[in-house]
């Protein structure tokens, strides 16, 4: 039967219908139809929509919203209804005597954006809260260049260009760029890629002229996400951080994986790295953390794991206790190491995957390497 004959049809159905009551049940039917969809699809007016701005075109799709009124920026953007393939939440911290609750999550972050984020590097020795200056800086805000040190134990320029969703995948072209790449609303995981140029120049507004022969990516927290935060009473923070090192391939070809914290509004406060690997005395099986109150050396933990960190992705934790004067560290919830904090709050978070020069072994190749991070959550109480 064609299109216009069933319309036909239909049309002469309620032309035969001449009965008052009747045509008033049906319009009840009909309303009442309408109704009950619309409350069993759960599409009424309120629902978010994301916009997904992958290459193949823009699809649209439904995502949850979770108000928050303690974690930063308000709101925390949740994948609605279909995962996408590849990811997976971290949950609570599950380590032996945890008693963190959900109620207790302040900040979580899969990177569908870097809205909580600043590109490159910077300490209170060169910016102050309120305001942003990368060490080592080029570029223009908020699409800086930044180094990590004048010094020799630093082997790569960061660049925006290196900084790149994991799930949507990097955009060759940008790399070693002051250009951002894209980052898909409905997409997952911050990539940071370390990348062969040979000997370049960067003339740096507060370091001078500096060489690299590496480029690669560095993000920070700072002005953004604080932790744990004295304007709320909290004086202790838990951070756990999904990640999958840089690559060895097969050696230490001289990465230098790099999860660490600097003081966010005290100046005395100094840096305590979580995770920092790719030193001489490291493997890629190796959890490398340390804690430097009032610039001394204190080793957390130089703790050894059966598997190989750069095959897959784990789990690093670090809880900062202020109550109890303790820094832990943790990786797949199972303690690597505790030492005295002795250092202040706030603390903000950094992250890179660089190449490492004097620390560790010179890179076996010049081909692409990748270090991971699929997700962070922050807890404070």
């Amino acid at each position: 039967m064609s299109l216009k004959n069933n319309h036909i049809k239909k049309f002469r159905v309620f032309k035969n219908i001449r009965n008052p009551r009747a045509i008033l049940v049906i319009a009840f039917i009909i309303i009442f139809a309408g109704v009950g969809y619309h409350l069993l699809s759960g599409t009424h007016a309120s629902s978010p929509w994301v916009a997904s701005e992958a290459e193949s075109g823009v699809v649209t799709q439904p995502a949850e919203v979770q108000n928050d009124s303690t974690a930063s920026g308000g709101q925390d953007v949740v994948f609605g209804g279909n995962t996408p393939p590849g990811y997976s939440s971290m949950g609570l911290p599950s380590y032996s005597g945890s008693t963190w609750a959900a109620s207790s999550e302040t900040f979580e972050d899969h990177f569908q954006n870097l809205s909580n984020w600043n590109y490159g590097l910077t300490d209170l020795g060169f910016t102050q809260p309120g305001s942003y200056t990368p060490e080592g800086a080029t570029g223009t805000a908020p699409y800086w260049g930044s180094d990590e040190c004048p010094c020799t134990s630093s082997g790569d320029y960061d660049l925006p260009g290196n900084v790149s969703q994991t799930s949507t995948g990097v955009n060759q072209s940008l790399l070693s760029t002051y250009k951002p790449q894209t980052f898909d609303s409905n997409g997952w995981g911050v990539t940071f890629t370390a990348h062969h140029t040979g000997a370049t120049n960067y003339n740096t507004t507060n370091e001078g002229t500096q060489t690299y022969d590496w480029t690669s990516g560095m993000i920070n927290t700072f002005n953004k996400v604080d932790f744990p935060d004295p304007s709320k009473g909290y004086t202790e923070a838990y951070v756990q951080i999904k990640m999958q090192q840089m690559g060895y391939q097969g050696t230490n070809n001289g990465v230098w994986n790099a999860l660490w914290f600097l003081g966010a509004t005290n100046p005395s406060t100094n840096e305590i790295d979580l995770q920092e690997t790719g030193l001489a005395s490291s493997a890629p099986k190796t959890l490398f953390s340390h804690n430097w109150p009032s610039g001394n050396d204190v080793q957390i933990a130089n703790y050894n794991t059966s598997s190989d960190l750069s095959a897959g992705y784990h789990v690093y934790g670090i809880d900062m206790n202020e109550k109890t004067n303790t820094v832990s560290v943790y990786l797949d919830n199972q303690l690597a190491g505790s030492v005295p904090l002795n250092n202040p709050a706030p603390w903000f978070l950094i992250m890179n995957g660089s190449i490492c020069h004097s620390y560790c072994s010179i890179p076996s190749n010049n081909g692409d390497m990748n270090m991971n991070v699929m997700q962070v959550q922050v807890y404070q109480r």
